[in-house]
């Protein structure tokens, strides 16, 4: 079912979303984007929590929900009114084309350094980096627009992703627990990533380590 009735939550967003990219979905999805056999639902489980991870970052605020919200405008036929996938486009290879081309052009906005992420993705999966870069392109677009159906204000899928955060790790299909680090690493906290000295440095320069007296 749908989103409908009652007032949305982070956990029953939560459920709804795992309902809806698990089973045959899961299955279709990942096999669209060239994931072969049981690694195809798996691969979409997987890439779930790492887009909601980028999310929760550019969600942060209240600007950053909005600009989530205006750009899945163009998304609309992937989703029913009530946020549930339709998933009859994956049956042209013409729509399919199209809509990861869109996704695509996104992922370098959500995620700081793209093939740094989609190479671990791939590889944790057993299939390639451009297998993962389809996937997300593809699972971005889908999630944008399940937002948007449920008609919340930018202020309101801020405190929804917000809620998601400390669920994100759980939602990783078990033996993937090596992907835990790629789920804050949307946005702006991936800059961190690709120089880890220059932010130890920093972190160490704002916390001054306590004096030790030698041995």
């Amino acid at each position: 079912g749908g989103l409908g009735g009652g007032a949305l939550t982070s956990d029953s967003l939560l459920a709804f979303l795992k309902a809806q990219f698990g089973g045959l979905a899961g299955d279709k999805i990942g096999t669209a984007a060239g994931f072969s056999g049981s690694t195809a639902g798996r691969a979409t489980q997987a890439a779930l929590p790492v887009i909601l991870g980028a999310l929760v970052t550019k969600g942060k605020t209240e600007a950053g929900a909005n600009d989530l919200l205006n750009l899945s405008q163009q998304f609309s036929n992937v989703t029913d009114h009530q946020g549930n996938l339709s998933l009859n486009w994956l049956n042209d290879t013409n729509e399919v084309s199209k809509l990861e081309g869109k996704g695509q052009g996104l992922l370098g906005s959500m995620f700081g350094n793209v093939d740094e992420i989609t190479g671990r993705l791939g590889t944790a999966l057993g299939g390639s980096g451009a297998n993962a870069k389809r996937l997300l392109s593809m699972m971005l677009p889908m999630l944008g627009s399940q937002a948007r159906a449920k008609k919340v204000s930018a202020g309101g899928l801020s405190g929804l992703l917000g809620g998601l955060s400390t669920h994100l790790t759980g939602l990783l299909p078990m033996g993937l627990g090596s992907l835990a680090g790629l789920l804050g690493l949307g946005g702006a906290a991936a800059a961190s990533t690709v120089a880890p000295a220059a932010s130890a440095t920093a972190s160490a320069a704002v916390r001054p380590t306590p004096s030790v007296p030698p041995t």
